[in-house]
């Protein structure tokens, strides 16, 4: 479903795509058991703050993050900056 336009925009073949998506979802196997000990322990909401804080604190990080307003204050208290308040995307029919 999203190979076509993942190939179209990039210029990627079906086998890096494949090997991007393995390699995901082989990382997400290895650190969910981990994950989930740590959220028993000490709390959903604190795994995840903490989790929000350390992608924020790293450069590199491309991850959108979408809150409605009282979010968006609670994510600031953590660093992370508005880049535009409103984002819009379409994806147009095939």
């Amino acid at each position: 479903m999203l190979m076509v336009p993942l190939e179209t925009a990039f210029g990627w073949s079906r086998t890096q795509i494949s090997l991007a998506v393995s390699v995901n979802v082989l990382l997400y196997g290895f650190t969910a058991p981990f994950a989930a000990a740590l959220m028993e322990r000490f709390g959903i909401r604190r795994v995840v703050m903490a989790a929000l804080r350390e992608m924020r604190t790293d450069r590199t990080a491309t991850e959108l993050l979408v809150a409605t307003d009282d979010g968006r204050a609670l994510y600031a208290t953590l660093g992370w900056t508005v880049i535009s308040p409103f984002v819009t995307a379409e994806i147009p029919p095939a």
